[in-house]
Parts: C-alpha cells; structure tokens; sequence
C-alpha cells in the first residue's frame, strides 16, 4: 500500500500520488494518504480534497475529526 508508507516531504508527489490512486479507483488507498497529510503539515492540500474545505472549516481535533464550530469569543 504506498499510500501508508510513501514519503510526504514532496506536496507535487503526494497530489500526483493522490490523483493515480483516485484514477485506478483505490478510494480507501485515496483517502488513507489523505488523512496523513495535516499531521506532515499539509493541512492546506488537506482540505483541496473533496469536501473537506466545508467540513473541516473550524479545523480538525487531535484524533482527526472534524472541529466543532468556534467563534473568537469562545477563545480565553
């Protein structure tokens, strides 16, 4: 499964990785590799996938799912 063991210090790769998964039709691979991107920093090319820039809007909590909505008063 490359998906779970290739490297993500190269953000061209990875999208190029993620669009050939997608194309053979390896969706569960597809989303594997995407789910390892906000922890190596990528949350940018995070939420270009899919639905994700909607459904991740507030961010994502430590365990990966999504956050609730905040408001800047609700920061102490």
């Amino acid at each position: 499964n490359p998906a779970a063991h290739v490297s993500l210090d190269a953000p061209g790769g990875v999208a190029q990785l993620l669009d050939v998964l997608r194309e053979a039709g390896a969706q569960e691979q597809a989303t594997a590799l995407a789910d390892r991107l906000p922890a190596a920093g990528h949350f940018d090319q995070f939420i270009e996938i899919g639905d994700h820039r909607e459904r991740f809007r507030f961010g994502r909590e430590p365990d990966g799912s999504v956050a609730a909505p905040w408001a800047w008063e609700n920061l102490e």
